[in-house]
């Protein structure tokens, strides 16, 4: 019973605040969403896509992959993608 009563209340004040056009509705963002995990779109990145997972058959990943490296060889890829990424 209790649900009812709460329900009807807060449909009638939601007509009320439409009547006097009070009522606000929440948009969706335009532009950039900062965020968010993607906001420089990187997810749908083919190339990224790409590059990931030739990174991983050249270089390996996981416990003994690239962390099992030296740091040389660490400091090389860091490099790399560094370079890559200022392209």
């Amino acid at each position: 019973m209790g649900n009812c009563d709460l329900e009807s209340r807060v449909r009638v004040r939601l007509e009320d605040l439409a009547n006097t056009q009070l009522l606000r509705t929440l948009q969706a963002p335009s532009g950039k969403d900062f965020s968010s995990n993607d906001y420089l779109g990187l997810a749908a990145s083919k190339q990224l896509h790409d590059a990931m997972i030739l990174g991983v058959q050249q270089e390996g990943c996981g416990s003994t992959g690239l962390l099992s490296h030296t740091s040389q060889n660490l400091r090389r890829l860091i490099g790399r993608c560094t370079f890559q990424v200022a392209i």
